[in-house]
């Protein structure tokens, strides 16, 4: 079950994202001593002129850590695509994710049928007994 809420996770916070801007300043800084979990922060000037700061962090859920300076990234609400520079981009691996919120969700209602039925095995008959 702990799987499954991290899948729906994943999908509902790349599904929040709302972003539509140029590229105009990006850092990049990573955890150390290792140089991983890297963070992407950019500035992005929207249509209108204004600036928006917009944080890429490490995991499927976020847009991409390594955009140029002058890329226009559009991102939409409640869409798991973007696009750059009007190329669409789709990589989310949406599939992965709703395969594990079925196996997740077998794996708990099988739980939960257990449950309620009383089913235990150590009081079921050993299927060798009597048997000589």
């Amino acid at each position: 079950m702990v799987i499954s809420a991290g899948a729906i996770s994943s999908i509902l916070e790349r599904a929040e994202i709302e972003v539509d801007g140029q590229v105009i300043w990006a850092e990049t800084t990573c955890d150390q001593p290792y140089n991983n979990r890297c963070v992407t922060r950019y500035v992005l000037r929207t249509r209108t002129g204004s600036q928006v700061l917009y944080a890429a962090k490490p995991g499927d859920s976020s847009l991409p850590r390594r955009l140029p300076i002058g890329t226009w990234i559009t991102k939409h609400k409640w869409d798991i695509s973007y696009s750059v520079d009007g190329k669409r981009i789709d990589d989310f691996p949406l599939r992965f994710y709703v395969g594990i919120l079925v196996v997740g969700a077998f794996v708990g209602l099988g739980w939960i049928a257990r449950s309620i039925s009383g089913i235990d095995r150590q009081k079921w008959p050993d299927p060798n007994c009597g048997k000589g």
